[in-house]
């Protein structure tokens, strides 16, 4: 009984003493984003421009509009002005679906000027990769390899030989939605998916090939998986590295959260920006499941 007695008067004293904390975080100062990924796609190109936002925030964030956008390709001395949209987009609508503004070798350098301010980038475009085709294999569920039952698409692709290492980012998507998470982020080194160069593979290999179509999901009769393979430089493939592991670094053994890198140079003085530019060379292809 005293054993009984005492367990009630312990559970008592934990159970009315809980008090419900709000934690206050103080606002920072809000910073320039700048999502400048172009590439040689014949497709309208965006840049996105908004400001960051307070931590525990569900809306979007707060688009950034009036600023002037330019891009100038420095090897051919071309200047293309993107529109602002009003709504923290801006764009640049190609003249004809044959035409592109972005050549491989070429320099670019990124202008944006906003409050008086002007923030720049130069980045260089990468030769792309090649992609053969996109295969798609059935199988029944009873292999630990392949647990669900459905057609499990393989990426067939060549990467470039060569002295210098190629950097990629493999970016699909099934039935026209695309895997835009950070954990959904398939890149490879020399058609490898290895964190460090290494010798040419010519052939593109695991786990890079059958990371198209993430989280072991399987396709049926009908469906379709697109593949794009962006040649991007080194420095992206490292920002996209660390956007992996900054998202994905939580649980017993996380690491100290660290800022993740920009490229964006902010004047002295100005208000500070982030983000990333990035101009890549893209082969693309397609499979449809019938």
């Amino acid at each position: 009984m005293k054993k009984f007695l005492a367990f009630i008067l312990v559970t008592f004293i934990f159970t009315s003493c809980q008090d419900v904390v709000q934690i206050k975080l103080d606002k920072g100062s809000k910073l320039l984003v700048i999502d400048a990924f172009i590439s040689n796609l014949r497709t309208t190109q965006k840049i996105r421009l908004t400001y960051t936002d307070d931590y525990f925030s569900n809306q979007n964030p707060p688009p950034v509009t009036g600023a002037s956008v330019i891009l100038r390709d420095l090897t051919n001395n071309v200047v293309y002005n993107f529109a602002d949209q009003n709504n923290g987009d801006y764009v640049f609508n190609l003249v004809a679906f044959t035409d592109t503004l972005a050549y491989v070798g070429h320099t670019y350098k990124l202008e944006v000027t906003f409050g008086g301010n002007l923030y720049t980038s130069i980045v260089d475009e990468k030769r792309p990769a090649k992609l053969d085709s996109i295969s798609a294999t059935y199988h029944d569920g009873s292999s630990i390899f392949a647990p669900k039952a459905g057609y499990y698409c393989i990426l067939w692709a060549r990467d470039l030989p060569g002295p210098i290492s190629d950097y990629y980012w493999i970016r699909s998507s099934k039935n026209g939605t695309p895997y835009s998470l950070a954990s959904e982020i398939n890149l490879a080194i020399d058609g490898t998916g290895g964190s460090v160069p290494s010798a040419d593979t010519l052939l593109f290999t695991p786990p890079a090939i059958n990371q198209i179509i993430p989280r072991r999901e399987v396709l049926a009769l009908g469906d379709t998986c697109a593949v794009e393979i962006h040649s991007i430089n080194k420095e992206t493939y490292f920002f996209l590295t660390q956007v992996i592991n900054q998202t994905s670094n939580s649980g017993l053994f996380a690491t100290t959260p660290e800022n993740v890198r920009t490229n964006i140079i902010s004047p002295e003085g100005a208000t500070k920006a982030i983000g990333w530019f990035s101009i890549a060379s893209v082969s693309v292809g397609g499979k449809r499941i019938k």
